[in-house]
Formats: C-alpha cells, sequence, structure tokens
C-alpha cells in the first residue's frame, strides 16, 4: 500500500479543504494517507511552519488562501521541491465568475462567515447532545429528525453528523421488553428506523463488549437475541409507518444522505396534503 503524505494550508477552520481531501482520496483503494492540516493560516510565520514541515514529508499540498503574496509563495516553494500544489477553490471559483461575469472578492475565512447558518448548526448539535439516546422524549417536539434502532446501528453518529449539517436530530433505542415511548403526537419530525443484519449487529456488539471489558452481558450479543429485537423493531417501524433504512453496510454520511433526501420527500409531502 502506498503511503502518502497531505499537507492542508487553510486560512480559516480547514473545514472545507479536509472534506474535499478526504473525498479525493476516498476514490483510491491501496492509499495510506497522513495528513497534517494548518488551519488559520494568515501571517507568514504561520506559512513558513507549514513549508518546513513540506520540505521534509514532501507528498501533496492542498490549500484554500485568499491572501495572494502567500499563495505564491506557497506555490513557488513547492514548484521547487517538485511537490503538487492545488488550490481546491481556485478553478471553480474561476469558472463560475466566467459564467456568472462578476469578479470574486476573496477574504480569508470567507466560506466560514459565523451568520445564522452558523448559529443554526450550532443550535442542532446542542440539540442532538441533549436528546440522544432517548434523553429527554418530552423535549422532542421540535426534532427535524427522530432515529430509532436498536443498539449499535449508527443512531448516535448519525444524529451528530446530521446536527453538523444543521438538522436537529434526536435517537432513541429499540430494546427489546422495553416499553417504547407514543410518538404518535411528534407529527412535525420525520421518524426514521434504522437496522441492520442480526449478523453484522452481533459482531459490532460483541467488539463493544470487549472494547469495554464486558463478559457478564451474554444476550446483548446472542444471536436468537439479537434477530427477536430486530424483528420487532421492524415490526414498531411498519405499524408506525416509519420509513426504515437497513444501515449493515452503510457509513454515517451514506446513511445521513439518504436521510436528508428522504426528510425532503417528506415535507413535500406533508405541504401538499395541507
Amino acid at each position: 500500500m502506498k503511503k502518502i503524505f497531505i499537507h492542508l494550508v487553510s486560512d480559516s477552520t480547514g473545514d472545507t479543504l479536509l472534506a474535499v481531501a478526504r473525498a479525493v482520496f476516498s476514490q483510491f483503494d491501496d492509499i495510506e494517507t497522513k495528513e497534517y492540516l494548518w488551519t488559520l493560516v494568515l501571517s507568514e510565520f504561520q506559512l513558513e511552519k507549514a513549508i518546513s514541515l513540506i520540505e521534509k514529508r514532501k507528498g501533496i499540498v492542498m490549500y484554500t488562501i485568499a491572501n495572494k503574496e502567500h499563495v505564491r509563495e506557497l506555490e513557488k516553494k513547492c514548484a521547487d521541491l517538485g511537490v503538487m500544489c492545488v488550490g481546491i477553490l481556485d478553478e471553480l471559483v474561476s469558472k463560475v465568475s466566467a459564467y456568472i461575469h462578476e469578479d470574486p472578492n476573496p477574504e480569508p475565512g470567507k466560506q466560514h462567515v459565523i451568520d445564522e447558518e452558523y448559529f443554526k448548526k450550532i443550535d442542532a448539535i446542542n440539540f442532538a447532545i441533549s436528546h440522544d439516546d432517548g434523553q429527554y422524549t418530552e423535549n422532542m417536539k421540535d426534532a427535524d429528525m427522530i432515529l430509532v434502532g436498536p443498539s449499535r446501528t449508527s443512531k448516535s453518529p448519525t444524529s451528530m453528523y446530521l446536527a453538523y449539517r444543521g438538522y436537529k436530530t434526536a435517537n432513541i433505542p429499540f430494546v427489546l421488553g422495553n416499553k417504547f415511548p407514543d410518538l404518535k403526537e411528534f407529527t412535525n419530525s420525520f421518524i426514521v428506523g434504522l437496522s441492520m443484519s442480526p449478523g453484522r449487529l452481533v459482531e459490532i456488539r460483541k467488539n463493544r463488549l470487549v472494547s469495554i471489558n464486558e463478559h457478564t452481558n451474554t444476550s446483548y450479543a446472542d444471536i436468537e437475541k439479537v434477530e427477536e429485537e430486530a424483528i420487532e423493531a421492524r415490526k414498531l417501524c411498519t405499524k408506525n409507518n416509519w420509513m426504515t433504512i437497513d444501515v449493515s453496510d452503510k457509513s454515517v454520511e451514506e446513511i445521513a444522505a439518504k436521510i436528508i433526501q428522504e426528510y425532503y420527500k417528506w415535507k413535500k409531502k406533508k405541504r401538499n396534503e395541507h
């Protein structure tokens, strides 16, 4: 497997840069990457620190920098070193500028302006933390989405990912033998069931028990109990007409993308009904 050093240099938080870099390198199967993230690079001194590591490690440089002098310095140094250097927004901004016949006005961190969307995201993250794992069910009526499913079906990480995207998300575990809360009044929340094949769920739960050094809870990872739990959880979703997603072989990003897609279909249907 080939190992590549990736130097990510940003004059802002680096969120955009990191997301793009990971999306690009996820396309390659036999590549192992080591990321070096340099954020809030606004001074010559900070840029020199990043360049000093680039000199030692080589690899690939990706950047989002508004300061043209810093860009020239970084690109010149990389050219001298024979290192690939890419401004990930440059070509796209240039093409958009040509198409709309407007000149861009770049400023450091402009893509992360603290505006209404930022505060909406923070509010959603706080909501997800407060309503994780069935907490404060009575206060869930403000939720955009509610995720339901057995333990270890990616409810919490998916909730946090959706919250980061700005959606107020709660999650409630389905536990075999325990009374599940009545959600009939939560008509303004999109409720989604998350399911997983019993075999895969048992595997994940066994790993979880090992990680916390727990050896007494045998029913938690017992295949017969898990199969029964999966059946009853599906029955609950079917009874309430909740959409169900099989997350057995899906990443959190894929699960969230599907939920968001179906959420807007659900909202459109509700609008049409009124």
